[in-house]
């Protein structure tokens, strides 16, 4: 399973997922910085891609079309790459990619939600 990274989630959280074994791609390294968020949705969609983001707007497109392998939007304050990293590392260690497949997935630090959505 493949990750693309929102430009909203340091380069360093790329590298970090990487060392853990997540395939990670940063939206910097395939073209996509301060590109709008239909291109990023579509460069996820095209390619198989399950999108990670702060942003819950990606939530909004995912519920309408259901044509991602997931999202996963992460929700906690304040947003600094330790915690960030932290939170990560724990859910990737408790959570399987088949239950990430076809969910919208909230990630907070102390817990996570898994809402499977059929697609269609």
């Amino acid at each position: 399973m493949k990750f693309l990274l929102d430009q909203n989630l340091s380069p360093l959280t790329v590298s970090f997922l990487r060392k853990i074994g997540i395939n990670a791609v940063d939206i910097r390294d395939v073209g996509l910085a301060g590109k709008d968020d239909k291109d990023i949705y579509a460069h996820a969609r095209d390619h198989n891609m399950v999108l990670m983001t702060f942003d819950k707007e990606f939530g909004h497109f995912y519920m309408s079309q259901k044509d991602l392998p997931g999202l996963i939007i992460i929700r906690m304050h304040p947003q600094t790459l330790e915690k960030i990293n932290n939170t990560l590392k724990k859910f990737f260690s408790t959570v399987t990619e088949q239950k990430i497949k076809d969910s919208i997935v909230i990630v907070e630090e102390h817990r996570s939600r898994i809402r499977p959505i059929k697609p269609e």
